[in-house]
């Protein structure tokens, strides 16, 4: 990963370790209600490694970590010592109001209590580690007769909430649900699923989900800046925005780069028919922290007029030629590249109380454009089947005796 920015966060991280991953409270039933939402003992991260794509993240909003000593960081081959993602951050937001984990001083996204094994692990619940799971409630992802629902080879589940949210607290939820294949035809994937829901009594009209997705093709913290070089495309009707460069990088291991991209593989319905993607843009990373205003956020995602013609609309929009500003032209990027962020919404919805939205993301990555795409159109049919995919064989149990 690259600049200073990580050096900066390192004491916070010692007392995020020291107090978050390390001091439990016993009798949580016993205290105070609120503090179920508020306690940082239910901070936690976790690793898949189980496909060709290795991603360290938390419960936090952060599809990465914040350190590289943790873990890897959208690493691809796995083990390859190729990391691709600087932050990626789920968003969510109504006019006014965005809830993030990317800015502020105070995160916005919070740990929902109860889901890991808080006695004797910080690690975020595994379907391929038991001892991670609530003690009470084991696997949280179940069925209606209270049967484990595990769909990969390696399931992950969190759950976060806005009561951290500097403007006014929604009751929004997400509940994320990874999913890691190690088969060889859909290995270069990384499924994450957001159930998002309403716990308030209030209506919240025009919410979007949006992806905020800096990636950095080639780059090592530290080294050259192999980031300035770096490209983006989109293929709407993948819902499919993907990151390249020239190919060649001085700080990778064998000095070749590929492809990586971000996909919204379901979104919700409106009058029968999905949303997708409805809003794509890219924007310097130079830039990035003029959006650090819950209005701007929000207009942003939303690719509103009023932001598309005031006087930093040329850093939020880049059009082109086309006559849809919901869309960014990729061919307004240099042919040199830049160092860029690709963001990505799908809106608007309205949200009654204890409704729920469902979105189904996917990273997926190649050596090549053609195993990327590849990779993509396998991830889309895996969600269109409901991960109903083929496995290799069970472990035959085997016995022996001496003789």
């Amino acid at each position: 990963m690259r600049r200073v920015l990580y050096l900066q966060i390192i004491s916070i991280l010692l007392l995020f370790i020291s107090t978050g991953f390390a001091q439990y409270y016993k009798d949580v039933e016993d205290r105070d209600p609120l503090q179920k939402i508020l306690r940082i003992e239910d901070r936690a991260g976790g690793t898949h490694n189980a496909s060709n794509i290795g991603l360290f993240f938390e419960n936090r909003g952060k599809l990465y970590p914040r350190y590289l000593d943790w873990g890897p960081s959208g690493e691809f081959p796995i083990n390859s010592a190729k990391h691709y993602i600087y932050r990626i951050n789920q968003f969510v937001g109504i006019p006014g109001n965005v809830v993030q984990g990317r800015f502020t001083d105070n995160e916005e996204w919070e740990a929902a209590y109860g889901n890991h094994n808080s006695d004797t692990t910080v690690r975020i619940p595994f379907s391929d580690d038991p001892n991670s799971w609530n003690t009470k409630f084991g696997w949280p992802v179940k069925d209606a007769y209270g049967n484990n629902i595990i769909l990969s080879d390696q399931d992950s589940y969190c759950v976060f909430n806005d009561s951290n949210n500097t403007v006014s607290i929604l009751g929004i939820q997400l509940a994320q649900t990874g999913y890691a294949f190690g088969t060889n035809f859909i290995k270069n994937t990384l499924f994450f699923k957001y159930e998002l829901t309403n716990t308030s009594q209030n209506t919240y009209d025009s919410l979007y989900f949006h992806l905020h997705n800096d990636i950095d093709v080639g780059d090592v913290s530290g080294g050259l800046p192999e980031w300035g070089d770096d490209k983006m495309n989109f293929i709407k009707s993948q819902n499919l925005i993907y990151f390249y460069d020239d190919g060649v990088s001085g700080e990778w291991p064998d000095g070749k780069t590929g492809f990586f991209g971000v996909m919204m593989l379901g979104t919700p319905e409106i009058n029968g028919t999905q949303l997708g993607i409805t809003d794509m843009h890219y924007m310097l990373y130079d830039d990035d922290d003029l959006s650090d205003k819950d209005s701007i956020q929000y207009q942003y995602m939303s690719s509103d007029s009023v932001l598309y013609n005031s006087p930093d609309g040329d850093k939020y929009f880049h059009v082109g030629n086309n006559s849809n500003i919901h869309f960014d032209d990729p061919a307004t990027i240099p042919a040199s590249g830049m160092d860029i962020q690709g963001h990505i919404s799908s809106g608007p919805y309205v949200l009654g109380p204890t409704d729920t939205l469902v979105f189904y993301t996917a990273f997926v990555a190649g050596d090549t454009y053609d195993e990327m795409i590849n990779a993509a159109t396998v991830a889309q049919n895996a969600v269109d089947a409901n991960f109903n995919l083929p496995k290799p064989p069970s472990r035959p149990n085997l016995f022996s005796s001496a003789g």
